[in-house]
Formats: structure tokens, sequence, C-alpha cells
């Protein structure tokens, strides 16, 4: 055995020295910051996240005032057609919505930038799923929102600085805000990753033609799940976001718009859905009846079938025509009788 131990080879451990060690933290500081650096530049995004990017975009380019903007998110992206509200409430539209993680802040933030820009509108719509109410701020996100001049901050929305902080990290390391993406391009490239979060970017309005209802009915079934024994409580940052709209609706004479989401007709069926949702409503409305100039539309949700759904809250195109057509005629009946 001693034999065996005597020709085995030894290993050599350099001595380190502190310009190795800080050498090699350098040199993986660097190595991480290229990386990112790529990522963020050459990297196809997180969908959802285009999304977002992309509408901010589309509001910093505008050149013209509309008399409705439309915010809120990917239930009105998918839902609310420019041109039907265009032809019944006669003056242009333009729809921003974009993912439901941004939250009714986001609404507020691309209100703040619209209205820096242009004059107010005439009305401001916001179509949102009925959950996103009661959802918190997700910084990775949030990170989303150009850093131009800061609109993420100008609000006193209910941000810590530790949330603030996490905006700021993913802003510049997609190793951390896009890991999942990342991960499943490296792990599965053969993927077709195309999905309906793409085009529609002249009026905002993504038409999506054929759905899957078997999705549909998947969808539904956590949506249920998610409700059971559930009672709907606002998160401070969607409070004071409304809260915000609805002061500058009051403040600068404009008609501010809640709508919640069109939904899959036997997902309403439910008594215990039914049940949170009228709760949602009844918060909604605290928020807005304080002034004639907000209101929530719609005392019931629109109700879709399987065949014009592509999941329990987004529209084909064949739909999002016929809730269009309803926003626009709600919208006209209120503001003829005043």
């Amino acid at each position: 055995m001693k034999e065996q131990d005597d020709i085995l080879p030894d290993e050599i451990i350099r001595p380190g020295s502190r310009r190795g060690i800080v050498l090699t933290l350098v040199g993986s500081v660097v190595i991480v910051l290229i990386v990112n650096f790529a990522l963020a530049h050459f990297m196809p995004r997180n969908p959802g996240y285009a999304v977002v990017r992309d509408k901010w975009a589309m509001l910093l380019n505008q050149k013209r005032p509309v008399d409705t903007l439309v915010l809120g998110d990917s239930s009105g992206y998918l839902g609310v057609i420019p041109a039907e509200l265009e032809a019944k409430l006669k003056g242009p539209a333009i729809n921003y919505c974009s993912i439901g993680a941004m939250l009714s802040v986001n609404d507020a933030w691309m209100l703040d930038a619209y209205l820096e820009k242009f004059p107010p509108p005439k009305r401001v719509i916001l179509v949102h799923v009925y959950d996103i109410w009661a959802t918190p701020v997700t910084p990775v996100t949030m990170s989303n929102v150009p850093t131009g001049k800061n609109w993420r901050f100008n609000l006193k929305t209910n941000l810590t600085l530790k949330q603030k902080a996490r905006i700021l990290l993913t802003d510049y390391f997609p190793l951390y805000s896009e890991n999942q993406t990342i991960s499943s391009y490296i792990l599965q490239p053969w993927l077709d990753r195309s999905n309906v979060f793409s085009g529609g970017l002249e009026s905002g309005f993504c038409p999506v033609e054929t759905g899957n209802p078997l999705f549909v009915q998947s969808d539904t079934k956590i949506r249920l799940k998610n409700a059971q024994n559930q009672n709907f409580q606002m998160t401070g940052e969607n409070r004071q976001a409304l809260e915000y709209m609805v002061s500058l609706a009051k403040e600068k004479g404009f008609k501010l718009y809640v709508v919640n989401s069109p939904l899959y007709e036997k997902l309403y069926d439910n008594a215990e859905f039914q049940r949170y949702y009228a709760q949602t409503q009844t918060e909604l409305k605290k928020l807005t009846d304080e002034t004639s100039w907000a209101k929530v539309l719609f005392g019931e949700p629109q109700l879709f079938p399987i065949e014009e759904m592509g999941n329990s809250n987004h529209l084909l195109h064949s739909g999002a025509r016929k809730f269009s057509s309803a926003l626009a005629d709600s919208i006209l009946e209120l503001e003829q009788r005043r």
C-alpha cells in the first residue's frame, strides 16, 4: 500500500497572493458584466416584458393627443379595439394595455407620462383582470418601465427601499431578472416561442384569431381553485395608484372608467367565484364613487363562450369586437345622460 501511495501524483498547490485574489475577483465581475450586457442587448426578451417596453415606446413616441386612452393588462391588450371605440365615441383612441404583473401602478405612471406630453384626454379606461387588484408589486416586471424621467418613483406608491433597489438591479442584470427565460433558451432551444404577445403596435390592440379550448378549461380550474375560501383584499400599491388616478381625473377634468376584464362564462357560473368577484367590485366602487369623474362599468362581467376565449379572461378577435362595442355603448350611455 505504501508503494502505491508513493507512485500517486501529489497535488501541487501554488501559494496564494493578494494580487491573484484581486485579479480572480475582478475577472469574475468583468465576465458577469459582459454576459449581462450581451444578454440585455441581444437576447430575445421575455414576451410579456417586451410588451411593456413596446407600449412605453409607443407612448413616449406618440405625436398626437387622443380622446380615449386605454390602460390596463393583457385582457385589455387582447380585448379592446381602439377602432371600435373611435367609431362610437367619435374621436381618436389608443390602447396602452400591457400585462397584469404591472398592476394599476403602471397605469398611473403611463397616465403621468401622457399628461406631461398632452392635454388631458376626454376619458381614460382601465381594463384589468379582477385578481390583479390583490397582487403585490413584482420588482422584476416593474424594471421594464423606462428610466428616462424616473416615473416609477414619482408616485407615492407602497414601494419599499428594498423593492426599489431590486427594480434597479433587474434593469442591468438579466441573468437575475430573466433567469427562467435564459434557462429555457439553453435547455430547450428547439421550442417555438412565438405567442399572442406580439403585433398590434399601431393601435395597441393585438388580435388573436384562434384559441385552445383545453387551455381555457385548464386556466378556469386554476382560477376557481384560487378563489375558494378567499376574501378579496386590495394591495396597498394598487389602492394608492387608483386613488391617485381618481384624484387626477377630478383635478384635470377627464372621465376615469374602471372595467373588469371579460370572462369565460363557465367561470362565472361558480358561486364561490361570484362571491370573490363581488368583493372586488365593491372595493373598486368605494374608491371611485367619491367623485362623479370616476365610475366602475358593468355591474356584472361581460361573459363569453369558450369559442371566443384564449383563456379564462383573454378574448379572441371575434369576442374583442363584441366587448369593445359593449364598452363603447356603456360609456356613450353614461356620457349622454350628463
